[in-house]
């Protein structure tokens, strides 16, 4: 699973959606990706759109090397 947190791009961060994904992990018996992408207004858009692409593509070609049996 890929999480992207909520925030509309603006607010948000892995650590405030940590203990969610932890709780979907164990529930989906499945690992759990959480992206950690730039945020406006300091990264304006289309800045997290780009970041959150880029992990995708990342994971289909490394989820795997990564250990995360994807």
């Amino acid at each position: 699973v890929v999480y992207f947190h909520g925030g509309g791009w603006v607010v948000g961060s892995l650590e405030g959606y940590d203990t969610s994904c932890r709780r979907l992990a164990l529930q989906a018996n499945s690992v759990v990706v959480s992206v950690d992408y730039r945020l406006a207004p300091e990264q304006p858009f289309p800045a997290a759109v780009h970041d959150a692409w880029d992990a995708t593509v990342w994971l289909y070609f490394h989820g795997d090397s990564a250990g995360g049996n994807l």
